[in-house]
């Protein structure tokens, strides 16, 4: 099953828009994680079955980076790929990593919404009219 752009949004608007899901960071306080602590996900994490997920994933951006960590990348994008999601897709992943980690400090709850908000306007995604149950 392919797994759209619009799809993808609609996870992330729901979860941290409408149900107010908490921003994933590492349990040192530190950066973005896509698991963190009492089963808080970032916009990718939400997107990632539990049963797909790996620690090894921890510290990789779906884009970029050092040929340091290229294998755990290759193993991410190659989970993001089973779920459906094309390298044509890449970018809209990139900017939907981007709106959770950006959105980090305090208001985390108004940032993420300007962040997807934005998202939307630049890949012709609709905003959900309906709410929906929160898929985490």
């Amino acid at each position: 099953m392919i797994m759209t752009n619009q799809e993808a949004f609609d996870i992330n608007w729901n979860h941290f828009v409408v149900g107010k899901g908490e921003r994933s960071c590492i349990a040192d306080g530190g950066g973005c994680a896509y698991r963190g602590e009492c089963g808080t996900k970032c916009g990718i994490g939400l997107l990632i079955p539990d049963d797909k997920y790996s620690p090894r994933f921890e510290g990789v951006s779906v884009s970029g980076g050092s040929f340091a960590y290229v294998f755990q990348q290759h193993e991410l994008l190659q989970v993001l790929n089973e779920l459906g999601f094309g390298g044509d897709q890449m970018g809209f992943l990139t900017e939907l990593q981007r709106c959770h980690d950006g959105a980090s400090g305090r208001d985390f709850h108004k940032k993420i919404e300007l962040s997807l908000r934005n998202l939307a306007v630049s890949f012709d995604l609709a905003i959900p009219s309906v709410l929906k149950g929160t898929n985490t």
